[in-house]
Order: structure tokens, then C-alpha cells, then sequence
């Protein structure tokens, strides 16, 4: 099945593939985002597709896993 991402998801996939175990403000400092709710939303609509893997480290570290 085709997954279909946001341009803000897409950004955050970029992101994760280039830097692994990314923190939420890790990320948000490399993308450079306004808003400090648009991280977040992006997230939870990577995690809700299935290709976010997080840990249970503190904060909690980000990586992209291609599930196709």
C-alpha cells in the first residue's frame, strides 16, 4: 500500500533518514519550523502510518523505518 505523506511529514522523513535518533528539538532546530506545534502534529501522523520508531530514552530519540 502506497503511504502518502504531508510536506511537513516529508520534511521530518528527510530529516530522520539523514540524521537517526533524532530528539524533538534536534529535529526542530534542522528544520526549522515556526511553530512549536508543528513537529509534534508531524509526528504523530508519521506514527499514526506505521514508519516512526522511537525509544524509551529521555527525551525520546526519533528514527524513520521504511515499512513498504
Amino acid at each position: 500500500m502506497v503511504k502518502f505523506y504531508t510536506a511537513k511529514e516529508q520534511a521530518l522523513i528527510d530529516i530522520l533518514k539523514a540524521h537517526p535518533n533524532s530528539t524533538i528539538s534536534e529535529m526542530k532546530m534542522h528544520i526549522g519550523l515556526r511553530s512549536r506545534n508543528e513537529v509534534p502534529h508531524a509526528l504523530n501522523g508519521l506514527r499514526i502510518k506505521g514508519v516512526l520508531q522511537h525509544t524509551d530514552d529521555k527525551p525520546p530519540r526519533y528514527s524513520f523505518s521504511s515499512i513498504d
